[in-house]
């Protein structure tokens, strides 16, 4: 019927009344008809613990679904248990009925149970630790967490919760829930979605947190499945999980089904920032029809590091960015002007000349770029106007100083219309001002005086919204170049509404227009990134003359006045240039007459007997004015053969010359060769005359201990390396006569000039004397 229905209750088609399911029966709201209540699941309890005395507690289990029929194969009907109290999570200490931090820069050591303070670069950072569930909540999430649900929500009013009275309703639609895991108790708490939700839901959870320092946060999941010990059971459709933090959506992986810890589910995200933020997990439910088909998304660890609640288990390295003097809980950030990039450190250091950094706990300097000087503390790259790129292309703003272009519309509205009128009709203004911030002056109400929500003071073009909410778009400044035309790039503006990690920005394109007083100011159009474009026409655009802008032109002399005119024109570059550099007017000079040395003089080649000399003005001397009657006619031209044309005259000079080189050359290798050869053959005559003499010697007068000569001197050496005396006995004259004959054997087997002859491989053998 038209009547809703409630939880438990049901309304078949066309009854106009709700009726009361059967106490082992339920139905979701809405339902047509009553399901039977499944056996009760580990996940339908909660643990709850008495508060600790003599360091134990007592654990209990506590129904909290009301469409299940507890049994006894449930695992949590057994009695109550005492347990080891050991809930405080690492870095806290228990005083017995409590968990207490350690005092400022301080951390808990578990093994010696002392308070220890960190050393200069570390810090002792507090972490806010449910890696290992929930447990420590007994059973109830905690009232500064934030639920809401839309859709087919628990509904507590009316209906039947089921026979089990100690089963109470909760129109929480979140709630904690056990589930088997390997640890000291073989449970785990996590937050799952309440079981009674409907069919179609959409529900949040929010949890605030506080950063003391830059830190991060892991979330830790799984999609459980009570029913996965049923065969029998229907295949349940997982629902949508997301997780979002900072404005960044994290999508929950559906195929994480596990209990085990190393196959959780895992969403981490790093560098979170000093201050609040928001970890919210939104379900989406479309399919679920009853407890016995449905999948529990269950939060199962939090771990925030940096975390103002958590505790300090560890002295933590400094990060980059951060500077940490010792005995402190947090990393100190790098103030503007200043860096940092190693970890570790107990200081940050100052920005270089020409470097500057305008954001805290940063790990390097910004270079301020042409148009632009660091300041005296080098927090900011401040906007000079005045820009030069290469030498060759200057341009200067500063005459726009105070200028405010503006307000100027994507649209078209009625020039009539009054700022509160485009205020009330939301219509978008754009100012800009390029060389002085565009909110200067906080008096002109009808500009940007408030950049709404914004951390950015100033810019230099904005984007107005009404009277109390304006965007930035961009205070830091970079010129470029781009076919000529200088370019302006503003970055650094307030968060873009399309993508929330990329800031606004705008780029400011001059065009040269030497009519245009300060100049006019037209929108382009708006990238999705919010990235603004615009033109500004003006005679500021233009480049600025310089001396190299302009080149100097000399005309020819003229004869009859001998006079040239001298005058300067501009470069095709800096065709546009206006201001600077003026060049020197137009004039008129004597001409230089030249002299006979300012020519060199050239002989044409032979022709028919006849040379003819032409005369060329030097090229140091170009512009002079030529003379001819300084010179004797009569040496215009000469007789000549053609063995006397200079060389280089013409190519086959160079040719004969090239040739008669190459002969030269040849001439003189044959020579060398042949001299060579005579050297050779004179001296083998000399050997031959000695070895006849020394035949002869040898006929008259004999020796001993040539045995032991090995150097042909005639002088051997005995057995005690003393020289053997010459003997007076002869020797055998044929003895002599062999070794005329082996030398002059010697002496012709000495190949003539030009040929060649077979070394052998080893020495003979000598001759035996």
């Amino acid at each position: 019927g038209d009547v809703y229905k409630r939880q438990n209750q049901y309304s078949p088609e066309g009854s106009a009344n709700c009726q009361d399911c059967a106490d082992e029966e339920w139905a979701p709201s809405g339902s047509p008809k009553c399901f039977d209540k499944p056996p009760c699941q580990n996940s339908d309890y909660v643990a709850q613990y008495t508060p600790c005395a003599d360091s134990k507690r007592t654990q209990s289990w506590k129904l909290i679904n009301a469409n299940c029929l507890p049994s006894a194969a449930s695992a949590f009907t057994a009695t109550n248990k005492e347990v080891a109290c050991d809930m405080c999570m690492a870095g806290m200490k228990s005083s017995g009925t409590s968990c207490e931090k350690c005092g400022e820069g301080k951390i808990f050591a578990k093994d010696t149970h002392e308070c220890i303070p960190c050393g200069p670069g570390t810090a002792a950072v507090p972490i806010l630790d449910y890696s290992s569930g929930f447990d420590s909540l007994g059973g109830v999430i905690p009232g500064s967490v934030i639920t809401d649900c839309q859709g087919v929500c628990p509904s507590c009013s009316g209906g039947n919760t089921g026979s089990d009275t100690s089963v109470t309703c909760d129109p929480n639609p979140f709630q904690l829930a056990s589930y088997p895991f390997k640890d000291a108790d073989g449970t785990v708490v996590g937050i799952r979605q309440n079981s009674l939700l409907g069919s179609f839901y959409t529900a949040t959870l929010q949890i605030p947190i506080t950063l003391v320092t830059d830190g991060s946060v892991e979330v830790l999941y799984t999609f459980y499945d009570p029913n996965l010990q049923r065969h029998d059971a229907p295949q349940a459709t997982p629902p949508t999980a997301v997780i979002t933090l900072d404005g960044f959506d994290y999508t929950l992986d559906s195929s994480k089904t596990s209990l085990e810890a190393h196959k959780l589910g895992r969403v981490f995200v790093d560098g979170v920032k000093v201050g609040k933020h928001v970890i919210q997990l939104t379900v989406i439910g479309s399919s679920q029809s009853s407890s016995v088909d449905r999948i529990d998304v269950v939060l199962l660890g939090v771990k925030v590091v940096g975390e103002a609640q958590g505790g300090a288990a560890e002295c933590v390295k400094c990060a980059p960015g951060h500077y940490c003097p010792g005995k402190t809980s947090s990393f100190l950030p790098c103030k503007p002007g200043t860096y940092v990039a190693s970890t570790g450190a107990t200081s940050c250091k100052t920005c270089s000349s020409g470097f500057a950094v305008k954001e805290y706990g940063r790990t390097y300097c910004d270079y301020c770029y042409d148009g632009t000087v660091a300041n005296s503390d080098h927090t900011l790259c401040e906007n000079t106007c005045n820009i030069s790129f290469w030498g060759y292309y200057d341009f200067d703003l500063t005459p726009l100083k105070d200028v405010v272009f503006g307000p100027l519309t994507a649209q078209n509205v009625d020039p009539n219309d009054t700022p509160e009128y485009l205020d009330d009709h939301g219509v978008h203004r754009f100012f800009v001002s390029p060389c002085s911030f565009v909110n200067k002056d906080k008096t002109d109400t009808d500009s940007c005086t408030q950049f709404y929500g914004s951390e950015v003071e100033n810019a230099f073009a904005c984007q107005r919204i009404n009277g109390n909410w304006s965007y930035s778009l961009g205070d830091d400044v970079r010129y470029t170049l781009a076919d000529g035309k200088l370019v302006m790039k503003l970055t650094g503006g307030d968060r873009c509404h399309h993508q929330t990690t990329a800031p606004r920005s705008s780029n400011i394109t001059f065009v040269c227009d030497p009519t245009a007083t300060p100049g006019t100011l037209s929108f382009v159009n708006e990238l999705p990134a919010c990235q603004y474009n615009f033109v500004l026409a003006s005679k500021y655009a233009c480049q600025v003359c310089r001396n190299n802008s302009f080149a100097r032109a000399e005309s020819e002399c003229d004869a009859v006045t001998e006079t040239k005119t001298i005058k300067y024109y501009k470069e095709s570059w800096a065709s546009s240039c206006v201001g600077g550099v003026v060049p020197p007017p137009a004039v008129n000079v004597t001409c230089y007459k030249c002299k006979p040395e300012d020519y060199m003089e050239m002989w044409s080649d032979c022709v028919d007997g006849k040379q003819s000399l032409a005369r060329m003005v030097k090229a140091d001397k170009k512009g002079c004015i030529e003379n001819t009657k300084t010179f004797n006619t009569s040496m215009e031209s000469r007789t000549c053969h053609k063995i006397e044309a200079s060389i280089g005259a013409n190519k086959f000079t160079g040719g004969i010359m090239g040739f008669a080189l190459i002969v030269g050359g040849a001439i003189i290798v044959i020579y060398v060769l042949h001299r060579r050869h005579a050297d050779l053959e004179h001296k083998f005559q000399r050997l031959a005359a000695d070895a006849q003499e020394a035949s002869e010697m040898d006929h008259e007068d004999g020796f001993e201990g040539a045995e032991n000569d090995d150097d042909d001197d005639g002088i051997g050496f005995s057995t005690n390396n003393q020289p053997a005396k010459s003997l007076s006995k002869p020797r055998d004259s044929s003895t002599a006569r062999e070794a005329v004959e082996a030398l002059n054997n010697a002496i012709a087997s000495v190949p003539a000039p030009g040929t060649t002859q077979a070394v052998p491989s080893q020495s003979p053998e000598p001759h035996a004397a």
